[in-house]
């Protein structure tokens, strides 16, 4: 009957940023196991609860109730990290500081008999995508590409006339290693790396010859550079690499 076998969906935990959020409309509930039964929506009883949490009723998608005998009931609902930070703080590139959030849903049984207290069910959602890093490292005499632990992503300030500065962009694919369908990684497709020169070219000349590219076709145009139309397995990462030499009499930009 209503009111007999409600449950909560609390996507407000307490945490910050609350960013990852329960689509409207998506709740739903079927009779059957796996994907067997049509999926039906279930409105909440209140589309602005002051604590975030949303109270649905199973009566309302099944007014006949479950059936005797191992009936079972799959409520389903979909969540969105649209224009989430994919790391927190936002300028992290290490996975643990990957943004996730918990979704907290609860049984409450009110029939004669129904058990007092069911354990509630939390799922995390973590986002993940791809990350893109950019690097620089000094080349003073301009005939070297500089040991890896030389690049940096903060600013260089010393650099001089004449001397060069090697950039280095990384892309990475930051889902879980386990791709899908057993596991939660997937494929990133279709993905270019593109730099464009109007960033330093009053400061400094692209160095002809000097792009390149772990993956994707490297491309260099009078504009920019690019590495073109690649993909990314899980925790797989990209690199595409090109050097500026600093025009006489300026400072590095």
């Amino acid at each position: 009957k209503a009111d007999q076998l409600t449950f909560t969906i609390n996507d407000f935990d307490g945490e910050t940023p609350n960013l990852i959020n329960i689509v409207p409309k998506t709740v739903t509930a079927a009779y059957g196991t796996g994907t067997t039964g049509t999926q039906v929506e279930i409105k909440p009883k209140d589309n602005n609860p002051a604590n975030g949490v949303y109270l649905y009723d199973l009566h309302d998608a099944l007014p006949n109730g479950i059936p005797a005998n191992g009936g079972t009931v799959t409520i389903r609902y979909n969540i969105s990290a649209n224009d989430v930070p994919m790391f927190t703080p936002i300028s992290s590139t290490n996975d643990v500081d990957a943004t996730k959030e918990r979704t907290i849903v609860t049984l409450i049984p009110k029939a004669e008999g129904a058990p007092t207290k069911i354990p509630p069910v939390e799922d995390i959602t973590t986002v993940r995508g791809l990350a893109l890093v950019k690097k620089q490292a000094i080349d003073a005499n301009c005939n070297t590409i500089p040991a890896d632990t030389a690049f940096v992503t903060t600013d260089i300030k010393e650099a001089l006339p004449g001397q060069c500065i090697v950039y280095r962009i990384e892309a990475r694919n930051t889902s879980s290693t386990t791709a899908l369908p057993t596991g939660l990684g997937f494929d990133i497709t279709d993905i270019t790396i593109l730099d464009k020169f109007a960033q330093f070219s009053a400061y400094a000349d692209y160095v002809t010859g000097s792009l390149t590219a772990t993956k994707g076709t490297p491309t260099a145009t009078t504009t920019d550079v690019s590495a073109v139309n690649f993909t990314l397995a899980a925790q797989a990462t990209a690199t595409m690499q090109f050097k500026v030499k600093i025009k006489p009499g300026l400072a590095a930009p």
